[in-house]
């Protein structure tokens, strides 16, 4: 009888955590949503001061062009926090991970993180070409957000070199 209670409190003890992190997670997609919704709303001011001559043209572009930027960020860590699991890259860790000249437990971890965070910077560089191309974002902000992303690209591909060199 009494284990029957501590299986059942650890049961609930479990549901209670998976529900815990399930409830985190959606409360930093709402963060991040609201943070969207923030920077839309800081764009439609921006185009009304210009509108009435508040601000001239090229800070207001200015403006514009990094709340564009940002929003886009932030459209980005939202689609990765939502499709982060979907993101299947052991056959490329295994293929790495046979060039460690000792491989661990915590290198294998390692390389499968840098991995999937390597893999979420194609799609989200990929994402930007595609705004670009149907003409959703200015070439500036095209040009920043590149930028940006392809020396994270960078580091993240040095990072996983870093890992395979060490001994």
């Amino acid at each position: 009888m009494i284990e029957f209670f501590l299986i059942l409190v650890v049961v609930l003890l479990v549901l209670f955590l998976f529900a815990y992190i399930m409830q985190s997670e959606n409360i930093l997609i709402l963060e991040k949503e609201k943070e969207i919704l923030r920077i839309e709303k800081m764009l439609k001011i921006a185009e009304k001061k210009f509108m009435k001559g508040k601000i001239k043209r090229k800070v207001f572009e200015e403006i514009q062009d990094d709340l564009l930027a940002e929003k886009i960020n932030l459209e980005f860590e939202l689609k990765s926090i939502k499709h982060a699991e979907s993101i299947d890259v052991s056959i490329k860790a295994e293929k790495l991970v046979e060039r460690v000249t000792r491989p661990s437990r915590h290198k294998k971890l390692t390389i499968k993180r840098v991995l999937k965070e390597t893999e979420l910077l194609r799609d989200e560089l990929g994402g930007i070409e595609k705004k670009f191309l149907k003409h959703e974002i200015k070439e500036s902000v095209f040009r920043k957000l590149m930028k940006e992303k392809e020396s994270q690209l960078i580091r993240k591909e040095s990072e996983i070199i870093e890992i395979i060199n060490e001994e």
